[in-house]
C-alpha cells in the first residue's frame, strides 16, 4: 500500500506491544524504566498536519504512557529521504489556470498516485490530461466524487477522488483533499486498462482568491510478493534545469518553479508532535553537513529535524558500518533510517546515566535538556550554515557507526 495507511496500524500495534512489555516489566520492579522507541521506516505523501491515524494515536499513547507511569517515554522517527526525488511541488493557485508536469515511467507495471492538498479544497478547479486518454476538463470536484478517465478503448486509464473531511476523535476533522490514480502503463495481463507513459498534465486554478496547493507523489512500491516491477513518476519543470546558485535557506527551493525540496520530509513528522517524538535527519561523516538525500522541512508542515546524526560517509562514498544480522558481521548501510537508531541510543545511555529528565517536569525543559545532553557528547556541534538542515545538533560516537574510508572499511 503506497499511502501506508495499512502500515499505521501494524506500527501502533508494535508501539502498544513495546508499552504493554514495560508495563509488564514494571510490575516486578519499584521504579519504572524510560522507553525509547525508534521508527525507521517512513512515507512521504500525506496530510503532515497532525490528523492522521499514525501521528495521532503515536502522541497520545506517548503522553498516556507518562501519565500511567510517571517515567519518560520518546518515540524517535527518521524524518526521510526524499529531498533529491522530485515528488513535492508547492504552487500558489490563482484564477488564471497553471500546469504542473507529472511524468509517468514505461514499464511501470504499478499504479501511481499524486496528492493534492489545497488550503481551501472546495474553491479548487482541478484538471488532468494525458498523451492518449480523454481528459478531465479544469473545473471543481465536490467531496465524495470521483472521475474517470478513458483510454482509446473506454477502459478506466486514471481516476481523480475528491476525498470529503472526516471528524476527529475528540473533535476537529481531517482537510480535504483530492487524489489522481493512474493504471499502471505495463501489464502481464492483456485485458487491464493502461495508462499512457510519458508527460501528464495536472491543472490547477483557483475560485475567491488565491490559494497554496500542495501536490506529493506516493511512492511507488510493488506489491509483498511480486517482481520489483515498479518505476517512480515524479514532478518536473523546466526551472529545474536552470543552473542557480544555492540559496541559503533550508526553505527555498533550488529553483524558481513549484517543484521543491521543501516539506519533502515523512509524513509520519508534523508540526504539532510534542517535545517527546524526535525526528532525525542524517550528516555526511566526513563535513558534518546533511546528506543530500536529507529531506528538508518546510514552514507549512514541520520546519526542520529536531537532531541529527551521521547517515553515510561522503557525497561520493555511500554508507555506513553498522552491525550485521548475523554474530561478528557488519553491513553497509545510509540513510536517515540509520541516523535515527543513534539519537535513540544516545536518548537510552542518558536515561542510563540517571539524569534528572521525565515527566514530572515541563516536557519543553525536558526536550532543552536532552538536546544539551546531545551537544555534549563528542563528536557533536551545531551546524551554523542554513544548508545543513540538521536541526540544532549533529550526533556521532566514534564508538558506534564508523564511516567507510577510501583506504577501506573504518
Amino acid at each position: 500500500d503506497t499511502s501506508g495507511s495499512q502500515l499505521s496500524g501494524y506500527v501502533l500495534r508494535g508501539l502498544r506491544w513495546i508499552l504493554d512489555q514495560a508495563a509488564a516489566l514494571a510490575d516486578s520492579e519499584d521504579t519504572p524504566r524510560p522507553i525509547i522507541v525508534n521508527v525507521s521506516i517512513g512515507v512521504l505523501a500525506g496530510a503532515k498536519d497532525g490528523t492522521d491515524l499514525l501521528s495521532r494515536q503515536v502522541a497520545a499513547e506517548v503522553l498516556r504512557h507518562e501519565a500511567a507511569t510517571g517515567a519518560p517515554c520518546r518515540v524517535v522517527f527518521a524524518f526521510g529521504n526524499d529531498a533529491l526525488t522530485r515528488q513535492v511541488a508547492h504552487m500558489t493557485a490563482t484564477h488564471a489556470a497553471q500546469t504542473l508536469t507529472l511524468r509517468v515511467q514505461s514499464e511501470d507495471y504499478t499504479p501511481s498516485f499524486v496528492e493534492i492538498r489545497p488550503n481551501r479544497p472546495a474553491d479548487l478547479r482541478l484538471g488532468l490530461r494525458g498523451l492518449s486518454s480523454a481528459p478531465l476538463p479544469l473545473g471543481p470536484l465536490a467531496a465524495g466524487q470521483a472521475v474517470t478517465l478513458l483510454d482509446g478503448k473506454g477502459r478506466a486509464a486514471a481516476r481523480v477522488y475528491a476525498v470529503g473531511a472526516r471528524p476527529l476523535d475528540g473533535g476537529g476533522e481531517t482537510a480535504a483533499w483530492y487524489l489522481v490514480a493512474l493504471a499502471p502503463t505495463a501489464t502481464f495481463a492483456w485485458d487491464k486498462p493502461l495508462a499512457p507513459s510519458g508527460v501528464w498534465e495536472i491543472d490547477l486554478a483557483s475560485d475567491g482568491g488565491d490559494q497554496d496547493v500542495r501536490l506529493e507523489v506516493q511512492r511507488d512500491d510493488r506489491p509483498m510478493g511480486f517482481q520489483p516491477l515498479a518505476r517512480q513518476s515524479y514532478f518536473d519543470d523546466p526551472a529545474l534545469w536552470d543552473w542557480r546558485e544555492r540559496p541559503k535557506s533550508p526553505y527555498l527551493p533550488l529553483a524558481t518553479g513549484p517543484v521543491t525540496q521543501a516539506g519533502t520530509h515523512s509524513a509520519y513528522v508534523d508540526a504539532q508532535m510534542p517535545e517527546q517524538i524526535y525526528a532525525v535527519g542524517a550528516a555526511l561523516s566526513d563535513t558534518g553537513f546533511a546528506a543530500p538525500y536529507s529531506a528538508v522541512g518546510a514552514p507549512w508542515v514541520a520546519p526542520e529535524p529536531g537532531t541529527s546524526a551521521i547517515g553515510d560517509s561522503s557525497w561520493t562514498l555511500r554508507g555506513v558500518l553498522a552491525s550485521g544480522t548475523l554474530s561478528g558481521t557488519a553491513a553497509v548501510i545510509s540513510g536517515t533510517s540509520v541516523a535515527a537508531p543513534q539519537i535513540a541510543r544516545e536518548l537510552a545511555l542518558m536515561f542510563l546515566s540517571g539524569a534528572d529528565i521525565g515527566p514530572w517536569h515541563d516536557a519543553s525543559q525536558n526536550r532543552t535538556d536532552e538536546v544539551a545532553h546531545l551537544s555534549a557528547l563528542p563528536w557533536s556541534f551545531a551546524p551554523t550554515y542554513d544548508l545543513d538542515r540538521l536541526g540544532p545538533v549533529t550526533v556521532s560516537r566514534e564508538s558506534g557507526l564508523r564511516p567507510r574510508l577510501d583506504t577501506g572499511w573504518g
